[in-house]
C-alpha cells in the first residue's frame, strides 16, 4: 500500500485557501470520480483504491494520500499530479486595481 504526504505553504486567506481545496474537489471528481465532504479544516476524500485528506492549517496545506495495491503502482505519477495541482490552486491571483480614468 502506498502512501503519500505533501505540505505546501501558501499566503491565501482562509476563504481563499478553502475555495482552492473545493475547486481541486471539483476537478478530481470530474475527473477521477473522487467524493469528498468537509469536516472543519478537513477535507476528507475516496474512491476506489484511495483515501486521504487535504488539512488546512494557518498558511499550509497538508496532504495525506493512501494508495491501495493497484494504485500504488502509480504512486511518484499521482505524486507528481497532487503537487502540481497544489502549486497551481494555491498561487494567489494578484487582485486587479482599479483603473483610472484619464
Amino acid at each position: 500500500m502506498g502512501r503519500i504526504s505533501l505540505r505546501r505553504t501558501h499566503s491565501l486567506s482562509r476563504n481563499q485557501a478553502v475555495a482552492a481545496a473545493n475547486s481541486v474537489a471539483a476537478q478530481l471528481k470530474g475527473e477521477y470520480g473522487i467524493q469528498s465532504r468537509w469536516d472543519g479544516d478537513t477535507l476528507y476524500f475516496e474512491r476506489a483504491n484511495a483515501h486521504g485528506t487535504l488539512r488546512l492549517v494557518p498558511k499550509e496545506v497538508q496532504v495525506e494520500v493512501h494508495l491501495g495495491f493497484l494504485l500504488s503502482m502509480f504512486e511518484s505519477s499521482i505524486r507528481d499530479e497532487i503537487d502540481r495541482n497544489l502549486q497551481k490552486h494555491l498561487t494567489a491571483k494578484p487582485a486587479r486595481s482599479p483603473r483610472r480614468k484619464g
